[in-house]
Order: C-alpha cells, then sequence, then structure tokens
C-alpha cells in the first residue's frame, strides 16, 4: 500500500474435512503494532468466504507479517501469513512552461508515483533572480495533487511591471513534508 490509499479487503476462503466450515475460528495478528496494530485488523465473511482488512496507522511507513491462524473443533490451528508494506510515495518536479511579461503563465508540474486514492499536499520554496510579489505574484509554498490526480501544478503568474528587464528566473524546490518522500 502507499501511505494515504485506502485499505484493499481481500477475500479468501477456509475449510477442514473434518470441522464445518461456519464452525471454524479465526484470528489475527500483525508483527509491527505501530504499523498496523491488531484492532485494525478486521476480519469478515462467514463459513468458507471470509475476508481480511488491514488499516495501517496514518503516516507511517513499514513492514508487518499479518498472520491468521484457523481454529477447528478440536482448536487444531493452521496458519498463514503474508507481508503487508506500506510505503511514501516519491515526488519530483519539471519546468513545464516558461513564463513572461506581460502576461504569459508559467508552469511547474509535481508528480508523484504510488496511488491516487487521497490528495496529497507538496511543499517547495521559491528563489531564482526574479522577485516574488514584484516580479510574479507570491507562489503559496505548496501545492496540492488532487485525489485521482498523478499530477499538480504550480502557475507562474508574471506581473507587468512595464520596466525593460534582462531574463529572470523563478527556481521552485520541493522540500520536505508529510507523506512523500523527495525523489
Amino acid at each position: 500500500l502507499w501511505i494515504g490509499e485506502k485499505p484493499r479487503t481481500i477475500a479468501f476462503g477456509v475449510g477442514d474435512r473434518e470441522t464445518p466450515d461456519c464452525l471454524l475460528r479465526l484470528t489475527k495478528s500483525s508483527s509491527n503494532q505501530a504499523l498496523a496494530p491488531d484492532s485494525n485488523i478486521v476480519l469478515g465473511g462467514e463459513c468458507a468466504d471470509r475476508t481480511i482488512t488491514v488499516t495501517p496507522i496514518p503516516n507511517r511507513e513499514g513492514s508487518a507479517n499479518i498472520t491468521l491462524v484457523v481454529w477447528d473443533e478440536k482448536n487444531q490451528p493452521t496458519s498463514t501469513s503474508f507481508v503487508l508494506n506500506v510505503i511514501r510515495p516519491a515526488i519530483s518536479i519539471v519546468a513545464a512552461k516558461n513564463g513572461s511579461e506581460p502576461s504569459s503563465v508559467g508552469s511547474f508540474t509535481v508528480s508523484r508515483t504510488g496511488g491516487t486514492e487521497s490528495s496529497l499536499t507538496v511543499n517547495y520554496t521559491v528563489g531564482g533572480t526574479a522577485s516574488s510579489g514584484v516580479d510574479f505574484v507570491a507562489l503559496s509554498r505548496n501545492v496540492e495533487i488532487p485525489a485521482g490526480s498523478a499530477t499538480g501544478t504550480i502557475l507562474v503568474t508574471p506581473n507587468d511591471d512595464k520596466l525593460v528587464e534582462s531574463g529572470e528566473t523563478v527556481i521552485v524546490t520541493l522540500t520536505a513534508g508529510t507523506g512523500y518522500t523527495l525523489g
């Protein structure tokens, strides 16, 4: 799973030669309580058709072994495990379009890897030879990549100050934040 992604429900079947399916009991456990506590593992379904949903703690990354144990009428267990990996999306930036006075808007595109089910706010700093608020409309210092999208756009709108100037630059640098890594 990617941080911020909705948990997935996994369907699975259980059965035993001696115990009727509806009498089989299931227990579950996680090897990493800080990432996926047992209380965030939900078992569902009935008889032979069961489900499991694991909801990791928000904004945590890591791995956990999730173990399911099926108990028959004689209290004899059979177990299986799978690994849950939760990773942060990596973000990157590219200058998409150059802007210029009087009215040509420039833009940067910020991209993310991984799931797009949740929005992601990405922080950045602004530098270069152009003056924020003077040569261009001041930028917010963060951009939201909306749910359902892998990209967000930073628009750089020039202020037409009517001065004859040599070329100026706007440099946007991504900075650390919650829920992503710089990549």
